[in-house]
């Protein structure tokens, strides 16, 4: 799951769904400008307009959009965006896509009080990327799925910012900057 936040200009409170492939195809058509949206909430129509016109779509309630899941009783470590992009680009390519085996499917992050391993194999590579600049205060480890690490990748902004690792055994949640991603972590041993 991912949610991000941004800030807007309303007249009005109000919640609304909307069709994520479809609002990002359109907004992504526009040239950078504002775009307004029109909301009615009894029918959850929504109207974008811009400069360049008007786009009509329909939108769900509120209530029935699924909620985010929380991580209860985590551990948190805070790292940098580009270490953990570095990590992700220099192990990525090493992990089997094999559901035989889903230990292997994503990525070993083994985190102590000297350094933080990162690691993953496909069965013929195995790929160990250490730091000894980033630490964490206690001695843990959990595997994240191939899938949430190129979501992770794409998301991670082009400048270094504080990535805040919230974990506990069965979810990771990553946040920075307006973003927080979670996943549901691989439990098996590796």
């Amino acid at each position: 799951s991912m949610r991000s936040s941004l800030e807007v200009e309303s007249k009005e409170d109000g919640q609304v769904a909307v069709p994520a492939r479809l609002i990002i195809d359109i907004l992504r058509t526009l040239p950078e400008q504002p775009v307004t949206f029109t909301i009615d909430t009894t029918s959850n129509a929504i109207e974008l307009t811009s400069d360049n016109g008007k786009y009509k779509i329909s939108g769900e309630g509120a209530e029935d959009f699924p909620k985010f899941p929380e991580v209860e009783n985590g551990s948190t470590v805070s790292l940098s965006s580009r270490v953990m992009n570095r990590a992700i680009n220099n192990t990525l390519f090493a992990i089997v896509n094999d559901e035989l085996r889903p230990a292997l499917m994503g990525l070993l992050m083994e985190m102590t009080p000297l350094d933080f391993k990162f690691v993953s194999t496909d069965g013929n590579k195995l790929v160990k990327y250490r730091r000894e600049d980033v630490r964490a205060d206690n001695a843990d480890t959990f595997i994240l799925p191939r899938q949430a690490l190129n979501l992770l990748k794409n998301s991670l902004p082009d400048a270094d910012v504080q990535v805040a690792v919230t974990y506990n055994s069965t979810n990771a949640l990553f946040t920075f900057c307006h973003v927080q991603l979670i996943f549901r972590l691989i439990s098996e041993r590796f």
